[in-house]
């Protein structure tokens, strides 16, 4: 086991998020699918955000992938601030979709 590797134990729910692996240039890719968050509703860190909110969170967030071409990542703690730190990056989000449900959310 290499010294550098990082180790989650991340607990999700299998109705909401899937593990897709497959096979590109002979390297095996690893992908999760689901949601991302939910408005109105109590998240992991016991937040509740509002739809508003997320919604004017994810139309900046877009907004800056059109005008930069940048792929939307996510880092390893949570920035102290909203810049982003591209030494703690940690995931990359190569599609992001808004999707609302029968409910509203």
């Amino acid at each position: 086991m290499s010294d550098d590797l990082i180790i989650e134990d991340f607990d999700f729910d299998s109705n909401k998020v899937q593990l897709v692996e497959d096979i590109q240039d002979g390297k095996r890719i690893m992908k999760f699918k689901g949601v991302f968050s939910e408005s109105d509703t109590m998240n992991r860190n016991h937040r509740i955000y509002p739809k508003a909110v997320l919604k004017e969170a994810y139309d900046n967030l877009m907004e800056t992938v059109k005008t930069t071409g940048s792929v939307p990542f996510g880092e390893c703690e949570h920035s102290t601030n909203a810049k982003p730190n591209l030494e703690r990056m940690a995931v990359t989000f190569p599609k992001l979709e808004w999707v609302e449900t029968a409910d509203g959310k």
